[in-house]
């Protein structure tokens, strides 16, 4: 059985091919893929983009659980979200919030 400690040797002797020059491969000695793929762009943005929408849901959670405890209903929380857009947007989103909820 081969081992891949024991190098190119009984390798290419099973193969019958003539040692290569280079070193055998030790891509992942002691862990290090892991590390790696922890580094790497991709998972990085995915990491941060996993933490903004994380973020984002526990703040609606906790204002959504705020708006149950007082006791206010739907309609104040379309008040609210018609005076964050004038506040945030300049007026477009919540002219069509209006539109919709009057």
């Amino acid at each position: 059985m081969f081992s891949v400690k024991e190098g190119w040797k009984p390798l290419c002797q099973f193969l019958n091919k003539p040692l290569p020059s280079i070193p055998f491969p030790h891509k992942n000695k002691k862990g290090a893929i892991v590390e790696e793929i922890l580094r790497h762009p991709l998972f990085v943005q995915c990491h941060r983009e996993a933490f903004a929408v994380g973020s984002i849901l526990i703040l609606l959670s906790v204002f959504g659980g705020y708006k149950l405890a007082t006791g206010s209903g739907p309609r104040s929380w379309i008040t609210f979200w018609i005076n964050a857009g004038n506040y945030w947007f300049g007026g477009p989103a919540a002219n069509a919030l209006r539109q919709l909820y009057g």
